[in-house]
């Protein structure tokens, strides 16, 4: 039921005060993916440094500025990957999808 007297609000139903928190986030994430939610977790628990952390928060937020990004806020800006230049730079192609970043993983995951 619709109700048109009443105005929409936001709120976080994980916390008392509605508020949305980090952490409130983090131990959702671990009661539902049981642990680390598949390593969305492991930013937060010290394990790298604090500007790492920040990253990574900023990355899963997408919020990470590339080009694409850059676009939106009106910057003429060449839109293909600087990287492979084959592809239009989106932070899913610049940190997955991209052959360099792809080769940069891999070598990551494989020691």
């Amino acid at each position: 039921m619709v109700r048109k007297d009443i105005e929409d609000t936001v709120a976080w139903s994980f916390t008392p005060s509605d508020l949305f928190l980090v952490s409130s986030f983090r131990k959702q994430l671990e009661e539902i993916g049981g642990g680390a939610a598949a390593g969305i977790g492991l930013p937060w628990k010290g394990i790298s440094p604090p500007k790492v952390e920040f990253f990574i928060w900023q990355l899963l937020k997408g919020r990470v500025l590339v080009v694409d990004v850059h676009q939106r806020f009106g910057c003429g800006v060449d839109l293909i990957c600087k990287l492979c230049n084959k592809e239009i730079e989106t932070l899913n192609h610049t940190f997955i999808h991209c052959d360099w970043s792809w080769k940069v993983w891999s070598e990551c995951f494989s020691r």
